[in-house]
């Protein structure tokens, strides 16, 4: 029997949209701070990649990495997407298509964060800068 003939229980599909909402929200750049960052950096590619692989949205906290709040504040947009979104598709049988586009879409996230990550470990220690002593 094919996935695609399966209804969800209409609570499958409320956790669903709040879900989707909540990743999407928290892996699509939706702040200005990252776009100006992002190309006023002097357009070096691993900057660029790195920033992307470390972003976190920062709608209420000032600060580089993702405080409580700012979850709290993607939540309850979520939320309030998902009453939005469950009152307009009533009918809808299933979201197999949307749950794996989120599959997807979060593999390539965290695939970014390790390839990012394994980057900055590896060529610093690996492959350090030459000394003075080493260059003459």
């Amino acid at each position: 029997m094919s996935n695609e003939h399966i209804n969800w229980k209409p609570i499958e599909k409320i956790v669903f949209r709040f879900f989707f909402t909540f990743f999407i929200l928290l892996i699509l750049p939706l702040d200005q701070k990252f776009f100006s960052s992002f190309f006023t950096e002097g357009g070096d590619f691993f900057f660029s990649l790195f920033a992307w692989a470390n972003y976190a949205p920062t709608f209420i906290s000032q600060e580089a990495s993702i405080q409580i709040i700012d979850l709290l504040f993607v939540a309850a947009i979520s939320i309030i997407i998902t009453i939005f979104w469950s009152w307009k598709q009533k009918e809808v049988k299933n979201y197999n298509n949307l749950y794996q586009l989120l599959r997807v879409v979060i593999r390539y996230k965290l695939a970014a964060i390790f390839l990012v990550y394994a980057f900055i470990k590896i060529f610093p220690l690996q492959i350090p800068f030459p000394t003075l002593s080493e260059l003459n």
